[in-house]
């Protein structure tokens, strides 16, 4: 919108009109007064548009009950928008000054960058093509979340490797489809060996990933996860750590989070509520937890320089543990939950 009145009735104004009025005839004289209430009219509509801008801004930054005050309480500034749409009336439309991403500072584009490539939710690995000879894969919702890197050339080449940065990137046992999906894992029988088949596909994803996408692209990737089951018995839990680990040796400065599917806590059962008794469900979480640790202290891992951490299943609630642990043993299960082994 314009902040200054058209010039041409600027010069035509009282100031301009006075010293000549007395040689207007009636017609004139009457030209003069409508040029006059145009002018002061225009002279309203750039101040209430100074107000409108400014209120605006409050209303942007206020929160719901503010909002709702502020419409109530500003009926005057109200009257010149929709606030269901929030959309100017037709009679108050001036001309906007064009916004345009390309003319902000290259830091504010930058910062810019980050919040629209960012996905609430993982960014969930799939194969389109599953093939001896051939094999294709990518992320769900990837195209959705790059559109901005894609706008125009010079974006792209400042910020489409933000994506890496801003995005936690997940394979899990679910994300592999139908194409390179092992019916025959089904049969296998062993249930150590079906878990670590499984998780043979997902580690494959991963590195194959990882190995085919730029050094640059690379060093920008910070958040790794593995969504799988892991086997019960030695020597095949220990192959799946120390495949996780080779990964973590190409990302290092990635956070990688193994969330074991089969390692969780349902919640307590009224029967064991009646009884007394800590359920099954606990039991089966802590000795699970407790295998898991006996399996890491087996391999020379320094757990402080690792950048990968094992977690529970994600349907584990705090308040299940707090049911029915207490002390140290529940600081100890709620620490799993929350920053993992």
């Amino acid at each position: 919108m314009s902040e200054t009145a058209d010039p041409e009735l600027e010069c035509s104004g009282p100031s301009k009109l006075t010293s000549q009025s007395t040689l207007q005839s009636p017609a004139a004289s009457t030209e003069t007064q409508r040029t006059t209430l145009v002018t002061r009219q225009l002279a309203q509509e750039i101040e209430a548009d100074r107000e409108f801008q400014e209120w605006v801004r409050i209303y942007q930054n206020a929160d719901g009950t503010k909002r709702e005050v502020l419409l109530q309480t500003s009926q005057s500034i109200v009257k010149y928008v929709d606030p269901a749409v929030f959309v100017f009336r037709k009679s108050y439309i001036r001309d906007p000054t064009p916004f345009r991403l390309m003319d902000l500072p290259i830091e504010l584009r930058l910062r810019i960058a980050e919040f629209a490539l960012a996905s609430e939710e993982p960014l969930e690995w799939y194969w389109s093509t599953y093939e001896d000879d051939k094999r294709v894969g990518s992320f769900k919702d990837l195209d959705r979340v790059t559109g901005l890197a894609r706008a125009c050339r010079q974006l792209y080449t400042d910020i489409s490797s933000f994506v890496w940065k801003v995005n936690v990137l997940r394979f899990g046992k679910y994300c592999l489809g139908e194409a390179c999906y092992d019916s025959r894992l089904g049969l296998a029988g062993n249930h150590d060996k079906v878990e670590t088949s499984r998780f043979l596909y997902v580690y494959e994803a991963s590195h194959f990933f990882l190995r085919n996408i730029s050094s640059t692209c690379l060093k920008q990737v910070r958040g790794l996860t593995f969504k799988v089951g892991m086997p019960y018995e030695e020597p095949l839990t220990s192959e799946v750590f120390q495949s996780i680990a080779r990964i973590s040796k190409m990302i290092p400065s990635a956070k990688i989070r193994l969330e074991v599917i089969n390692w969780f806590h349902m919640g307590k059962m009224q029967l064991h509520r009646q009884w007394a008794l800590p359920s099954k469900s606990t039991l089966r979480f802590m000795t699970r937890a407790r295998q898991i640790e006996a399996s890491l202290a087996a391999i020379d891992f320094q757990t402080e320089k690792r950048n990968w951490r094992i977690y529970p299943n994600s349907i584990t609630r705090p308040e299940f543990l707090e049911d029915e642990l207490e002390g140290d043993e529940l600081q100890t299960a709620l620490r799993w939950c929350t920053e993992g082994i």
